[in-house]
């Protein structure tokens, strides 16, 4: 499991919400907390040092936690494909179709898993996880079965699908595609409670409603393109439950 999580900071709303999230994964355990900011190319900016004093003060306030294993780093040249990136994100539920947001740009930049906490988030419990029973989720299977075990919360994995018709062959061949997929991947957690859900209408609409009142929902980080934007973007721009894209 990742031990060092990077965090995206700029001191606002959403940040600080974020901030709030991976503090509270990291404390008790032998993870890290590394915050990463920047300093506008301005004159009128505060010099580098200055600008770092600042930010490490405001970080550890509102981390609110003493026990946190934190550091601050300017560059975000830190992140690499072992760590999961953290950021703040401002919910915009009615933006489909428009420009990516900026945590939807972050997410198909980084080299490594981003979770994007919403600055309104609510303490929710379970995990869910978005199923895609024809491509390969296995690497979002094992992370979100690991958040369940770590959290001692129930996973749920949910598939959802567009049939043609109404054909009862049909969806019992997707169950079982399902159960396959959820069995092969979480082979190595056992003591995983697991409930296996199939959904039917809009992939991203499915998904969201199914994580309302969850700690997580996570998705794997393949291109689950649709008119309207990746099926990524849409749950990210619309969710109030954190969002991890895996990869």
């Amino acid at each position: 499991m990742t031990t060092r999580i990077v965090l995206g900071w700029d001191g606002g709303t959403a940040a600080r919400a974020a901030l709030r999230w991976a503090a509270a994964r990291v404390t008790g355990s032998v993870g890290r907390l590394v915050v990463v900011h920047a300093v506008p190319d301005d004159p009128g900016a505060p010099v580098l040092a200055v600008a770092d004093r600042g930010v490490r003060a405001s970080v550890w306030v509102a981390a609110g936690s003493p026990d946190v294993d934190l550091a601050v780093e300017v560059l975000l040249g830190a992140v690499d494909g072992d760590c999961v990136l953290v950021v703040g994100h401002d919910v915009v539920p009615d933006a489909r179709g428009s420009r990516p947001s900026v945590a939807a740009r972050l997410v198909d930049a980084a080299p490594c898993s981003v979770v994007v906490v919403p600055a309104d988030t609510t303490t929710g419990r379970g995990v869910v996880v978005g199923v895609d029973v024809r491509s390969a989720s296995a690497t979002a299977l094992r992370f979100a079965g690991q958040e369940a075990r770590r959290t001692g919360a129930t996973l749920r994995a949910v598939a959802v699908w567009s049939p043609p018709w109404h054909d009862a062959d049909a969806r019992r061949h997707e169950l079982q595609l399902l159960e396959e997929r959820v069995e092969d991947a979480l082979l190595g957690l056992p003591d995983v409670d697991v409930h296996r859900e199939l959904v039917e209408g809009p992939v991203a609409r499915r998904l969201t409603d199914a994580a309302d009142g969850a700690a997580l929902l996570v998705l794997g980080a393949g291109p689950h393109h649709r008119r309207g934007g990746t099926v990524v973007d849409q749950v990210i721009r619309a969710s109030r439950t954190a969002v991890a894209v895996v990869r």
